[in-house]
């Protein structure tokens, strides 16, 4: 399998709420892990076993990262979040539904590069993003 370049979890990624931090860097290490068995080849059933738990922690997670922002941030702005988090669901429930049937290389790359991409989205880009923003209310509403 060609190999998929990770972004590394470091504290720069650091959102300052603990338990949505917590839940990052288990998704994260959950693509890690995945990429990890894709590049030896491991069993597809592996990575299948780990995608449901990820599948698992990231509706858990959804949940409680939106009812958390509702605490400082316009319901606009949540429901746009929600709707990135909905769209990736999605997308994850059918990665994993395709691996269940076919779990060849080819499916197994393209989870991958989903996940990749998803991490460094969600996570590094729009979650820092709206947490800064989430932080900026939350101060000034404090004040």
């Amino acid at each position: 399998m060609a190999k998929v370049r990770l972004v590394e979890w470091n504290d720069s990624f650091v959102v300052g709420i603990d338990v949505i931090d917590a839940d990052h860097r288990k998704l994260s290490a959950y693509i890690v892990r995945m990429n990890a068995i894709a590049m030896r080849d491991g069993p597809p059933e592996d990575i299948v076993n780990i995608l449901e738990s990820f599948v698992a922690l990231l509706t858990e997670h959804t949940a409680r990262e939106e009812k958390i922002l509702c605490e400082h941030l316009s319901s606009a702005e949540v429901d746009k979040h929600a709707k990135l988090h909905q769209k990736g669901a999605k997308i994850v429930s059918s990665l994993l539904d395709n691996l269940r049937k076919e779990p060849r290389q080819v499916e197994l790359q393209k989870t991958i590069q989903y996940l990749k991409t998803w991490l460094k989205t969600h996570v590094f880009e729009e979650g820092l993003r709206i947490f800064r923003d989430f932080n900026a209310v939350k101060e000034q509403q404090q004040n």
